[in-house]
């Protein structure tokens, strides 16, 4: 009788370790799932918010492109020649007609 009532403590002991080790993991086992699912979210939200910020980027890159295009083409169109030379008319500048050289005759430029 006395080994009966042993065996029976014996077992329900380890009935209640394994209850006990199994509310444990499952308690342990929440908190991961948890935990996990905040890091997902917090995830999720990182990268939503860098699409975000690239899209605005890209806008930013097209807009400075057109404008790069629309200045190289104003470049172009007031350094034509024909602008130019009306420029160079409005202050007065003449066109060279005939160019005179001067031999200096022994090629001597300073002598000592």
């Amino acid at each position: 009788m006395i080994e009966t009532k042993t065996k029976n403590n014996f077992l329900e002991e380890n009935k209640n370790k394994r209850r006990l080790n199994l509310k444990i993991f499952n308690k342990i086992l929440f908190i991961f799932v948890i935990a996990f699912g905040v890091f997902y979210i917090l995830g999720v939200n990182d990268l939503a918010t860098k699409g975000f910020k690239i899209n605005a980027l890209k806008k930013n890159l097209n807009n400075l492109n057109n404008e790069n295009i629309k200045l190289e083409s104003q470049v172009t169109s007031l350094s034509a020649y024909n602008n130019l030379s009306k420029k160079l008319e409005d202050i007065g500048m003449v066109k060279i007609g005939r160019v005179d050289y001067i031999s200096a005759g022994s090629g001597a430029v300073a002598k000592k």
